[in-house]
């Protein structure tokens, strides 16, 4: 029962880490469903690899979907250089026709429904120590990159490849809705403080991920819900809070 609870929770924490960089920069240029978009990306390609039955072996399944979601975010990167006044617009397009191909791949699939409902939700309690250790390969890599320059997701180049397989992990293992919260809600927390918001936005985050875990095992609720759930709860109650205190001052 606890390797239950603590190996969706170690995920959590390194999904934590890996996405509220990502977050904040995505805000920061101003792309903010870039992420959803290129989580679609991700979901179309596991999604053409299993009908075209390339997802037998994992490894192979998971390198040609990155080579794939790779492909689609240089293609949105190229856009927003090319079309900064358009990329909202381009980015909503993208997510919305891979959205329709989606439902219409999965719409003679028996179990389709059940698909789009794991690529939404995740399958968080069920993540295994593989997945972990992958986790755990990205963060490292996110660590060893911000020791060389704190600045490394400036690079856009390095921003959309690093964008390209954290989501094609992350994705599977989540779900395009923690994914998106994971990315947004924890940075908009701190859009008031002035000091510490890498790291209370990670605590923020890891919070969100202990309490909803938590309560979903206590109260057995489904957990991706309830975890953007306490995270939305926490990021208005730290926005409010620091809001307060300004005009208090």
């Amino acid at each position: 029962m606890l390797e239950i609870f603590y190996l969706p929770l170690i995920v959590g924490l390194l999904v934590s880490i890996t996405h509220v960089p990502l977050g904040f920069r995505v805000i920061d240029k101003g792309i903010v469903f870039l992420d959803i978009a290129i989580a679609q990306i991700a979901v179309l390609g596991f999604i053409l690899l299993s009908i075209f039955h390339f997802n037998e072996n994992k490894v192979v399944s998971t390198v040609l979907n990155f080579l794939f979601v790779l492909f689609g975010s240089f293609f949105l990167l190229i856009t927003e250089k090319k079309f900064k006044k358009y990329k909202e617009a381009i980015i909503g397009s993208v997510f919305v026709v891979c959205s329709s191909i989606i439902l219409l791949l999965l719409s003679t699939d028996p179990h389709g429904v059940e698909q789009l409902h794991l690529y939404f939700s995740g399958q968080l309690l069920w993540a295994n120590k593989v997945e972990m250790l992958t986790i755990a390969g990205l963060a490292l890599l996110f660590l060893i990159l911000f020791i060389k320059d704190n600045h490394f997701l400036k690079n856009d180049y390095l921003f959309y490849f690093l964008f390209a397989i954290t989501i094609t992990i992350s994705v599977k293992i989540i779900g395009i809705y923690l994914v998106f919260a994971t990315l947004i809600l924890p940075p908009i927390s701190t859009i008031l403080l002035n000091r510490l918001k890498f790291f209370i936005s990670i605590l923020v985050a890891f919070l969100s991920y202990f309490l909803g875990l938590a309560f979903s095992f206590w109260f057995d609720l489904p957990t991706s819900p309830l975890i953007i759930v306490i995270m939305g709860i926490l990021s208005f109650i730290l926005i409010i809070a620091k809001l307060n205190k300004n005009i208090t001052a």
